[in-house]
């Protein structure tokens, strides 16, 4: 009887440390689907069916679904963007192209440095900040101080005087907005840009919708060799 009892309970045992490793393997065992370098979310494969022969199609991802994958090449690095807001109108913010030419320069908000760097012009804050073609991964925007209520101020990435696109085909901008009492910062998770051209001139537009010709600011754009 006693020997019945041992046995029962070693079997149940063994069942019960087999459902806790089955269990931990499905949590840590996962395989995410990899294609042409991007992670695809889901359990499995998408499948793409169509007519038979030869033509071209595009896939639509959801937004955000997509890394920086194969969109990084040898070289990428980020570049300051900065200068003061203007009052109810656009500011250009220009690039700080001594950090890109081996100075080390400190480009902080409202910091010498970013003094001189923008204009209500665009054409006098713009600049090349590359002889060879780039690509815009992201942008991370921030501003001393808040806007206030009601009050905001729109970031949008320029290139040769127009807005810099994304590669979705939909004309999505890199931009973000920064609003309220209380935010400071904001960022644009678009996805990349297309190539832009080498030579050509580029710059962060800043719209604001209120008086902010004593506040500063400075937006952080990352930037690929492709």
């Amino acid at each position: 009887m006693k020997r019945d009892v041992l046995l029962a309970l070693g079997l149940v045992l063994l069942v019960a440390v087999g459902v806790m490793a089955q269990s931990t393997l499905r949590h840590f065992t996962e395989i995410p689907v990899f294609m042409n370098g991007y992670k695809l979310g889901g359990d499995t494969a998408p499948t793409i069916t169509g007519a038979s022969g030869t033509g071209t199609g595009a896939l639509l991802l959801p937004t955000n679904s997509v890394g920086l994958g194969r969109e990084v090449s040898g070289f990428a690095t980020v570049v300051r963007f900065c200068g003061d807001l203007a009052n109810a109108t656009s500011s250009y913010l220009g690039p700080g192209l001594l950090g890109l030419n081996g100075a080390p320069t400190d480009y902080t908000i409202a910091g010498t440095a970013c003094s001189g760097l923008d204009s209500t012009t665009e054409a006098t804050a713009d600049a090349p900040i590359s002889t060879l073609a780039v690509k815009v991964l992201g942008m991370l925007c921030k501003q001393a101080p808040a806007p206030g209520a009601g009050n905001s101020v729109v970031y949008t990435f320029r290139d040769n005087a127009a807005d810099a696109v994304t590669t979705d085909g939909g004309g999505t901008t890199i931009s973000c907005t920064i609003s309220g009492a209380t935010a400071t910062e904001c960022r644009s998770i678009a996805g990349s840009t297309t190539d832009i051209p080498a030579g050509d001139p580029v710059a962060v537009k800043a719209l604001a919708s209120y008086d902010a010709s004593t506040h500063d600011a400075a937006c952080s754009v990352l930037v690929s060799w492709p």
